[in-house]
């Protein structure tokens, strides 16, 4: 610490840190010189702004992901009447929490806005990457990391738990647009990993649940090539009926698998899950309504899905299941003729 002029006290090592994430972003704008206007306009003062370095780093951030258009598909449609813009990415506050063999008790934080955070972590290009995003609220941190773990057990892979949680905060309303940022974030990722990197999409797997489902859709839709993307229980209320770019679809990824828990509608099912298909393949457990234990507990049958998830890569024959138009119709017909998949 040093003295200031008047008494105040100046961080060197504060002030060095903020000079190195400047010239990060710097560095960044340079090498990919499309990403800073995103899909909107930015306006000219703000990128002679940028270019001369004078904006903060929260600012820098929300030229490098763009405009998001508030109007139809998004807003303004029987499905969404009322829906605003998704808050500031400073404010969703997305995180990357890195995971692997090397450092399994404790996360590493990384970011391509920050690129040696990525360089001195543990991530390598030589393995498998599985993103893990969370849903509306999230009170259930600590299970993601046991996700995390469990897969670390059975796989060498960089396993990254998507925090959002300051966006994912009520109202639902807006957490819904929030998704948007959520996904640019990861999608942004992605992107400097190929670049500067020569770490592909193709290496990538997203596991989303509830809203972080359609987090992950939006992370496809920007960034083409992703080998899988998981929907564990897509959230309904504002999802229902929505156009494909809007909601987890099967154009995000190459392969899109979904588990249905809890489908239906709020109002009329007391449902949270999204009420129709999603995915290349689409799972509905017991009917995908409601969970053996849950009684009407629309929170627990969400939630199972991620249950049944973990279950499945440690036990993958513990779940059969049949080609089915209908759930009805698969109670009618005996196992004898049933045709498994």
């Amino acid at each position: 610490m040093t003295n200031e002029p008047g008494g105040k006290k100046k961080d060197k090592a504060v002030q060095t840190e903020k000079e190195g994430e400047r010239e990060d972003l710097t560095g960044l704008l340079k090498e990919f010189p499309n990403l800073h206007t995103g899909r909107g306009l930015v306006p000219d003062p703000i990128e002679s702004n940028v270019a001369k370095g004078e904006l903060e780093p929260v600012e820098w951030t929300v030229v490098i992901l763009g405009c998001f258009e508030k109007g139809p598909p998004w807003s303004r449609t029987p499905e969404r009447p009322v829906l605003g813009f998704p808050e500031a990415p400073d404010v969703v506050n997305t995180a990357f929490h890195l995971y692997t063999r090397e450092n399994p008790e404790y996360f590493q934080e990384i970011s391509a806005i920050t690129p040696s955070t990525i360089r001195v972590s543990n991530f390598r290009t030589n393995r498998r990457t599985r993103f893990i995003v969370h849903g509306f609220i999230n009170n259930d941190y600590d299970r993601l990391i046991q996700i995390c773990r469990l897969l670390l057990q059975k796989e060498d892979i960089n396993c990254i738990i998507v925090n959002w949680q300051d966006g994912a905060a009520h109202p639902y309303m807006q957490a819904v647009q929030n998704t948007r940022v959520v996904g640019a974030e990861i999608a942004y990722l992605l992107e400097y990993l190929e670049k500067s990197c020569g770490y592909f999409p193709s290496n990538v797997h997203i596991i989303g649940h509830s809203l972080g489902a359609h987090a992950g859709g939006e992370a496809g839709r920007r960034k083409r090539g992703l080998s899988r993307i998981t929907g564990l229980d897509p959230a309904g209320p504002l999802f229902h009926d929505t156009p494909a770019e809007v909601r987890l679809d099967p154009s995000d990824a190459q392969f899109v698998d979904v588990i249905h828990t809890n489908k239906g509608r709020l109002f009329f099912d007391f449902a949270i899950g999204i009420n129709q298909p999603c995915g290349h393949l689409d799972f509905y457990p017991n009917g995908g309504e409601r969970m053996p234990g849950c009684k009407r507990s629309a929170g627990c049958s969400h939630n199972r899905g991620l249950q049944y998830y973990v279950e499945s890569i440690f036990i993958p024959d513990g779940f059969l299941g049949y080609r089915c138009d209908a759930f009805d119709s698969f109670l009618s017909v005996s196992i004898t003729s049933r045709s498994s998949l």
